[in-house]
């Protein structure tokens, strides 16, 4: 028994050394975040296993180690670890007033068989007589990981931030469904909201003002925000705005950002593999 909590305090204390050590020598320690938070990014950069170990394998296996990454980033979106993130993200998916949420099914014009995952989100004092504006929501994660669940506390804290209705769009996901598959259902799925062909805004119990709406996203949901504010006004849809948070815009490119940070959580392998 003595023996093996000397063992577990010797990981514990090994841990925090690596941590401090980390912060201090790496520039993946952000001054501005929270403890927890760059102690699980650290953590990520350490112990994740990269696309080196699966990219020669077949498809499902690959599909497979993704969907697994996946999970661990939609862990990180429960309660119990958003507590650690800070009230900023808490409170709106589960404080006292979170905000509302309505789950959709919009169906595919690309794959008849097939209808697309939309959440959609609304301040919690959203009432029928205001005029919300909507913001089409994009998630991150280079087309291969990452889900509408992972990021939903983000599109919440968008959603009551903005004074807006949100709407995340669960696209499907290479290497499964590789292009154009991802970007033919984000399409589809915004015709399907802003032709009201699902009233989002009975099902939400708010108005909204389609004509301002924006698209929004952060690496490959900024890839994707670009991409279908392009074809939807191609379409003649009239959007007010469009924002591509530090976009997946030329992920070969080897540009100096990329070198610099090659090693760091989402990785220049990871890239060169999404």
């Amino acid at each position: 028994m003595i023996y093996g909590k000397a063992a577990l305090l010797g990981i514990i204390l090994t841990a925090i050394v690596s941590i401090l050590a980390a912060r201090k020598y790496t520039k993946i320690w952000d001054e501005k975040e929270p403890f927890s938070y760059n102690a699980m990014l650290l953590l990520g950069c350490f112990f994740s296993s990269g696309p080196e170990d699966i990219w020669d394998k077949p498809i499902e296996v690959q599909a497979e180690f993704w969907d697994k990454n996946t999970k661990f980033m939609e862990r990180g979106a429960e309660a119990n670890s958003l507590t650690m993130t800070g009230s900023h993200l808490f409170d709106p998916s589960f404080g006292p007033r979170p905000t509302k949420i309505v789950n959709l099914a919009i169906p595919s014009n690309s794959d008849p068989n097939y209808s697309i995952p939309v959440v959609c989100s609304a301040p919690h004092d959203a009432v029928p007589e205001t005029k919300l504006p909507l913001i089409l929501y994009f998630y991150m994660g280079g087309l291969i990981i990452g889900s509408i669940e992972a990021e939903l506390p983000i599109s919440r804290w968008l959603s009551r931030e903005a004074n807006a209705v949100v709407c995340s769009i669960g696209y499907r996901k290479a290497p499964k469904y590789p292009y154009p598959t991802p970007i033919n259902d984000v399409v589809d799925a915004s015709i399907g909201i802003l032709e009201q062909h699902v009233s989002v805004s009975s099902l939400l119990g708010t108005g909204i003002d389609f004509d301002r709406v924006a698209t929004w996203g952060i690496s490959a949901g900024g890839y994707m925000s670009a991409q279908a504010t392009r074809r939807l006004t191609e379409r003649g849809y009239q959007l007010k705005c469009q924002i591509s948070l530090v976009p997946m815009a030329k992920p070969h490119g080897g540009t100096q950002s990329m070198l610099t940070n090659w090693n760091d959580l989402w990785s220049g392998p990871r890239n060169v593999y999404a």
